[in-house]
């Protein structure tokens, strides 16, 4: 190989590699994450709403979308793959997976009316999305209320 083949080839690669992480980072990475951790870990047994699903990335992507980061940035990128796989326990941001997921599947869950009716949503009920999750205005129920 020529050294000038060499050199055009560099250039070029770090060219396109440049181009690739300005089109990840120009992307909704908030909205990205949370659809792909939606449909992998609540869509195989759910039915989930898809405009609930649009309502809660609206309400939650502000809070990624100020968290900029490389592992957030990498997370985006890898969507397909975490999306078909679980390649990415192998990976540096297996933790940031793990953090992310939870908090996304527990913010949907409590968001929505899943723990007032938990067994006909296994039976193939439509789980919608309400709101944002607020204990002044929806609080827990109190599990020791028989004692009293």
């Amino acid at each position: 190989m020529k050294r000038r083949t060499f050199i055009n080839g560099a250039i070029l690669g770090t060219v396109v590699a440049g181009g690739g992480l300005a089109w990840l980072a120009a992307r909704d990475q908030g909205a990205t994450v949370i659809r792909g951790i939606l449909q992998k870990r609540l869509g195989y047994k759910l039915n989930l709403d898809e405009e609930g699903i649009e309502r809660f990335v609206t309400d939650n992507a502000q809070s990624l979308a100020e968290e900029r980061g490389a592992k957030l940035l990498l997370f985006s990128g890898l969507q397909p793959i975490y999306r078909h796989s679980d390649l990415l326990d192998l990976t540096p941001v297996e933790d940031y997976v793990w953090w992310r997921e939870r908090y996304v599947i527990e913010a949907f869950l409590m968001g929505s009316d899943f723990f007032w009716d938990i067994e006909s949503y296994e039976k193939g009920k439509l789980l919608t999305y309400d709101a944002p999750y607020d204990t002044r205005k929806n609080p827990c129920a109190n599990p020791f209320t028989f004692l009293t």
